[in-house]
């Protein structure tokens, strides 16, 4: 059974928040790679200004965060809100959380891996949490 979340939900299951993700609990040396493009940022001042440019993080409920585990680590799908309510694939999300903090986020811009996880290409915009 799948377990549709919310982004700040999706992160307390992580053991944090969208808050503290998106400041204290990156490390100052924090890497965001997000293949296949080219742009990549390191250091927490250049990634919290990225996240805090970025479109998709402007409106609440743009995203959907359904948790995964991609190579044994704690991950999470998101699923981007459409224009007609439903929500689909968008990207795979992979923080490399260390004992001092999040030390690398890696973000697969490629909605074809959800099936690999066993999750549909889309998903309703009623009925989630």
């Amino acid at each position: 059974m799948s377990c549709w979340l919310t982004a700040t939900g999706c992160w307390e299951l992580l053991g944090t928040t969208t808050t503290a993700v998106n400041s204290g609990l990156r490390r100052e040396d924090v890497a965001l790679e997000m293949p296949p493009l080219l742009t990549w940022f390191v250091g927490r001042a250049d990634v919290t200004r990225f996240f805090a440019a970025a479109p998709v993080f402007a409106a609440p409920g743009r995203l959907r965060l359904v948790p995964v585990r991609a190579n044994g680590q704690p991950a999470f799908a998101a699923y981007q809100r459409q224009p007609d309510g439903a929500y689909r694939a968008y990207a795979v999300t992979v923080p490399a959380v260390t004992a001092t903090g999040i030390a690398r986020i890696v973000t697969f811009f490629d909605p074809g891996l959800f099936s690999s996880f066993g999750l549909p290409a889309a998903i309703p915009g009623e009925g989630l949490r």
